[in-house]
C-alpha cells in the first residue's frame, strides 16, 4: 500500500483523536487537517468521520497547464523551451506575476501576511496554488514565508501555447492577419496592453473589461513580446462562434404536466435569446416577443437562417399555428430577442465581451438567457467562458443556459472504447462554471430515420454508435452532443441533457430547406442539435422560476440550477454511460431533464460561508424510507477552475456520510473540490434523521460564498427553520 498525503476536515461528531492518531506529520487549523497515512487507513479514517478533500502519492500529480492549448492545425507540435521555461521580462512599474503554492493547511492569517508584502492574489488555479502579483523583486520575500511551499514565475508558457503564437521562420510575406485575443490579469492593466497593440500597428476588433481582440499575421514575432508582458494572463487564437444546430417535452416531463406545475406557463418571466434572428410574424411568436434587438444587421432582425426562430419557439412558442400541438416549454413567457446574425452569415452581432450581451438583456428584465451557439474549444475554459462567469457572479439572479456543442465524434477515440463517442469536446462559452450547460439526448421520434453512420460517416464510422439511429431511443445520447469534462480540474460538463434530435418547432418563412433536418409544413420544421436541447431547459427554467415566485421567493441562478439538476433522470443507454455508468459522468453530466421529479420538497439559499473549514448544517428529522436527493450549487468567482471550493455531505441515521458527487470517476472517495454542482442521490434511504452539510474546503479569498440547496424526499416530521418548504 502507498503512503498518501491527504487533506480533509473533521466534522463536529468526528473522532478527532482517533483520526489524528492515524496520521503522521500533521498540520491542523480548526477542523481542517493535513497529514500522511497508509492507503489502507482510508476506509477507517472515513468511518471515524474524516471527510477527505484530496489524497495522493506525493510528487506524482503533474502541475496542470495554465495556457490555452493549441488551436492552429498548421503549426503542428513544437517544443519551445524558451517559451515554456524562462521567466517573463521585467516590466517597469508593474511588479512580477508568480504561481505560488502554499502548504496544505496554511495559517489563518496567511493571505493578510502575503498582502503585507504588497501582493495581490489574482486567481486560484488548483489546490493550494494561486496566481499572485508581487512587487518587483518580491519573490524572495514571498518564498521566505513559512506557509509558502513553492513560488515560481508566471511564465510565457503559462500565457500561451507555442503552437498558437509561433511559426518557424515567421509568417509568409503577405500573410493575411488572423484574429487573436489577449486577456489582462486585471481590468486596470488593459489600457497599457491596448497602447502596446496600437504602437505595434495591430488593429483592434474590440475590447471588453479585461480582453482585447486584435489582428496580426499568425506567428508574428511580436506575439512573443506580447506573451512576455507581466500584465498579460493569456493570449489565444479567436475562433468565431456558430449556431449549434412537443415530442421532446413529453420525454422531459413537460407534458403531461406534473400536478404542481399545472397552470404554469412561464407567465411573468422574460427569457433572453441571442441567436440568428427571428420571424416576428410567425403565429407562434408574434404575441410572445417583447423586444427584438438587431445587433448583427442594423435595422434587420429577420431570420434568413431559421435557427433563431426554431430556438425561440422551443422556449416560448404558443402553438397558435398547430392548435397548441407544437407549443414551447413555457408558452406564456415573454422573449427578449437579440439578433446576432451579420450580413456575412456569421454571428458578428456578438460583442467582443459577452458581459455586454448579457447586460443588455439583464437591464431589460431578463433573468433566464439562452445561448444556442458556441465555438470549438476542446473543453477548455476560454475567455468567453470567463466573461459569462464574471457576469453571473455580479448578477447572481441571471441563469445563463448554453448549448454544450455538436462536436461529439467517435473517430479513433482516446478515452472510451472504439465505437463510442470520445470525451473533451465541449464548446465555449459552455465551459463556464456558472452557466447551465446542456447536452443532447435522443428524442423518441425518428425523423429522418437514419443511422448515425448514414448521417455522418466521417464522424461515426464504427459500431455500435454508427449502427444506432438518430432518434427512437430516449435513453440514449445524441452522438453529436459534445462531451466533457472541462480540461481544467476535470470539471463535469454538460450539467444536463435534454432531447436534441428530431425536434419540431417553428420555421422562419425566410429560411431555406437546407437549414433543417426535415420538413414538416409551412410553419414548422425538424431540427436537431444541442441548440434545440438548450431552449427546452431554458423554458423549463422559466416554469420553475414562475413556481418559485409563486411561493414568494425570487430564486437565484444557483437555486434554479440546483433544482433542475436534482430532478435529472439518469439515462441507461450504452452510449450515455459508456466508460462510467454512475452519476455524474462526462457524457450526460447529472442526467436528463425530468420535471416530473424536479420540484423540491425543501430548498434554501442566502446563507454564506466565510472561511476554510466552516460548515453549514441543516437537519431533516423523520425522513421516510425511499428516495432522497440533495443538490448543492453555487455561483463561483470567475477564474480558471473553482475559486471557492465547497463540499456537500449528507449524514445518514447511522452516522456515516455520503459525499457530493461521490460516484464520479476518481481514484479515492474524496470531497469534490472541482465542481460547483454536487449531488447526493440515495435511492433507498433508510428512515430517520438526516443532516445536510456544506463545508468550505478551500480558502474563500474573494469574499463570503453563498450557496443553494434543493432536496426531494417524502414528507418529513420536522425540518430546520432554515429550510423553505416546496
Amino acid at each position: 500500500m502507498a503512503v498518501l498525503t491527504l487533506v480533509g476536515h473533521i466534522p463536529e461528531d468526528g473522532d478527532r483523536a482517533a483520526v489524528l492518531a492515524l496520521l503522521d506529520n500533521t498540520s491542523v487549523r480548526d477542523g481542517v487537517v493535513s497529514g500522511e497515512t497508509d492507503e489502507a487507513n482510508l476506509a477507517e479514517l472515513r468511518r471515524l468521520g474524516l471527510v477527505v478533500h484530496s489524497a495522493g502519492v506525493p510528487g506524482t500529480a503533474p502541475e496542470p497547464p495554465l495556457a490555452p492549448p493549441p488551436r492552429h492545425p498548421v503549426a503542428g507540435s513544437l517544443a519551445m523551451p524558451a517559451l515554456t521555461d524562462r521567466p517573463k521580462a521585467e516590466q517597469p512599474d508593474y511588479g512580477e506575476t508568480v504561481v505560488l503554492r502554499t502548504v496544505p493547511v496554511p495559517p489563518a492569517d496567511w493571505a493578510s501576511r502575503l498582502a503585507d508584502l504588497g501582493s495581490t492574489v489574482l486567481e486560484r488555479v488548483g489546490d493550494q496554488r494561486y496566481v499572485v502579483l508581487l512587487p518587483t523583486g518580491g519573490t524572495a520575500a514571498a518564498a521566505a514565508l513559512d506557509f509558502v511551499a513553492e513560488v515560481r514565475p508566471y511564465r510565457p508558457g503559462d500565457t500561451a501555447d507555442a503552437n498558437n503564437v509561433v511559426l518557424p521562420g515567421g509568417p509568409m510575406p503577405g500573410a493575411r492577419p488572423v484574429s487573436y485575443e489577449v486577456l489582462a490579469h486585471r481590468a486596470a492593466d488593459l489600457p497599457a496592453i491596448r497602447a502596446w497593440l496600437a504602437a505595434r500597428g495591430w488593429p483592434e476588433d474590440g475590447a471588453g473589461r479585461r480582453k482585447v481582440r486584435f489582428r496580426c499575421p499568425f506567428g508574428d514575432p511580436g506575439l512573443l513580446e506580447l506573451v512576455d508582458r507581466q500584465d498579460v494572463a493569456a493570449v489565444d487564437l479567436h475562433v468565431p462562434p456558430a449556431p449549434l444546430n412537443d415530442h421532446a417535452q413529453r420525454i422531459a416531463g413537460l407534458r403531461p404536466a406534473v400536478p404542481e406545475l399545472a397552470g404554469l406557463t412561464g407567465a411573468g418571466q422574460l427569457v433572453g435569446v441571442a441567436d440568428t434572428g427571428v420571424d416576428e410574424r410567425h403565429p407562434d411568436l408574434k404575441n410572445r416577443l417583447r423586444t427584438v434587438v438587431a445587433r448583427g444587421r442594423p435595422g434587420d432582425a429577420s431570420d434568413p437562417h431559421g435557427h433563431g426562430t426554431h430556438v425561440a419557439a422551443t422556449i416560448a412558442g404558443d402553438g397558435s399555428a398547430s392548435g397548441g400541438e407544437f407549443r414551447g416549454a413555457a408558452p406564456g413567457a415573454g422573449v427578449f430577442f437579440q439578433s446576432i446574425l451579420d450580413g456575412r452569415g456569421r454571428l458578428g452581432g456578438l460583442p467582443v465581451d459577452l458581459n455586454d450581451l448579457l447586460a443588455e438583456a439583464y437591464d431589460a428584465g431578463v433573468r433566464i438567457h439562452n445561448n444556442s451557439w458556441g465555438a470549438d474549444a476542446g473543453s477548455v475554459y476560454r475567455m468567453s467562458s470567463l466573461e459569462v462567469d464574471e457576469f453571473v457572479h455580479e448578477h447572481p439572479d441571471l441563469l445563463v443556459v448554453i448549448a454544450a456543442g455538436n462536436d461529439g465524434r467517435s473517430v479513433a477515440p482516446r478515452h472510451v472504447p472504439r465505437g463510442f463517442v470520445d470525451l473533451f469536446s465541449v464548446n465555449a462559452p459552455a465551459t463556464a462554471k456558472n452557466a447551465l450547460t446542456v447536452g443532447a439526448s435522443r428524442s423518441s421520434r425518428a425523423l429522418p430515420d437514419l443511422t448515425w453512420r448514414q448521417w455522418r460517416p466521417d464522424a461515426f464510422p464504427d459500431a455500435p454508435i454508427g449502427d444506432e439511429r438518430l432518434g427512437g431511443d430516449a435513453e440514449a445520447m445524441a452522438a453529436f452532443s459534445s462531451r466533457g469534462p472541462c480540461q481544467e480540474h476535470d470539471r463535469i460538463k454538460p450539467d444536463l441533457v435534454a432531447p436534441g434530435t428530431c425536434v419540431v418547432s417553428a420555421r422562419s418563412s425566410a429560411a431555406p430547406d437546407s437549414t433543417f433536418w426535415h420538413g414538416w409544413d409551412d410553419n414548422y420544421a425538424v431540427l436537431g442539435g444541442t441548440s434545440t436541447a438548450a431552449p427546452l431547459v431554458a423554458g423549463a427554467a422559466a416554469l420553475l422560476r414562475e413556481w418559485f415566485t409563486g411561493l414568494g421567493h425570487v430564486p437565484s441562478a444557483a437555486l434554479l440550477k440546483a433544482t433542475l439538476v436534482n430532478g435529472a433522470c439518469w439515462l441507461r443507454g450504452a452510449d450515455a454511460c459508456a466508460d462510467h455508468p454512475h452519476a455524474p459522468n462526462h457524457h450526460q453530466g447529472f442526467g436528463a431533464l425530468d420535471l416530473t421529479r424536479t420540484l423540491p420538497a425543501f430548498f434554501t439559499e442566502g446563507r454564506s460561508l466565510r472561511r476554510l473549514g466552516q460548515t453549514a448544517r441543516l437537519t431533516l428529522r423523520g425522513v421516510p424510507p425511499g428516495p432522497l436527493r440533495v443538490c448543492l450549487a453555487w455561483t463561483d468567482p470567475p477564474g480558471r477552475g473553482i475559486q471557492h471550493a465547497l463540499s456537500l455531505a449528507v449524514r445518514r441515521p447511522d452516522g456515516q456520510r455520503v459525499l457530493g458527487n461521490e460516484r464520479r470517476r476518481t481514484t479515492y472517495a474524496t470531497a469534490d473540490t472541482a465542481n460547483n454542482v454536487q449531488v447526493v442521490r440515495i435511492d433507498d434511504a433508510a428512515p430517520g434523521d438526516y443532516a445536510v452539510e456544506v463545508t468550505a474546503v478551500s480558502e474563500l479569498l474573494f469574499g463570503p460564498q453563498d450557496f443553494a440547496l434543493a432536496v426531494t424526499c417524502g414528507p418529513v416530521d420536522e425540518a430546520d427553520d432554515l429550510w423553505k418548504a416546496g
